[in-house]
């Protein structure tokens, strides 16, 4: 437990082997398999084994996401039947909306954009965006431009997509002028600034 449903791309789930209400137990062994490697791995090592007891009954396993697609994992012991959690490994696709001061996420699969997933966020407070116009991702922030009043706005980025609560805006007066842009080269962040200069 939990069930995994979804694990987006280069992220990781836990999740829990337990042995319920035995007695007596020293040493059961629990294998834990992928059944496609190359979109999901269950920690580093395929296969892994939980060796649980009566004492130490429960296993913490991470599940990576580490390509568009599908997987189920399974678990399985000697003379006992197999259990099966799917899971989808997915990432996301973001959009800014200028004339809402919002952006768009929706989910991608192996086909694309799936329309169905995509919702309109707006943050608040001091991550309130102003004429949103670029979004760019460095490391697990996203870095969204504002046209509208010189500034950008960082947000934490997790499992999930981008977490708009921790969405801070930071307003670059005299520096951005009309900013519609943002990229990264190592430890630099370049801006594009609308008719003027980087």
């Amino acid at each position: 437990s939990p069930t995994i449903e979804q694990i987006g791309v280069g992220y990781k789930r836990y999740v829990t082997v337990s042995l319920v209400g035995s007695q007596n137990v020293s040493s059961f062994n629990v294998t834990l398999t992928s059944s496609n490697p190359a979109v999901a791995t269950v920690n580093a090592v395929e296969p892994q084994v939980c060796t649980l007891s009566t004492e130490s009954n429960v296993c913490t396993i991470a599940v990576n996401g580490v390509s568009l697609g599908n997987a189920s994992i399974t678990a399985s012991a000697a003379n006992y039947t197999s259990v099966q959690s799917s899971v989808a490994v997915i990432q996301y696709a973001y959009i800014t909306n200028e004339a809402d001061n919002n952006y768009t996420q929706c989910t991608t699969g192996l086909s694309g954009i799936e329309s169905g997933t995509c919702t309109h966020i707006e943050p608040s407070g001091i991550g309130a965006l102003n004429t949103p116009f670029g979004i760019a991702f460095n490391g697990k922030y996203a870095y969204i431009v504002n046209n509208g009043n010189a500034s950008y706005t960082q947000c934490d980025v997790d499992v999930n997509g981008i977490e708009s609560a921790t969405c801070v805006t930071k307003v670059m007066s005299g520096i951005l002028i009309n900013p519609n842009q943002v990229a990264f080269s190592g430890r630099y962040a370049l801006f594009a600034n609308y008719n003027s200069t980087y």
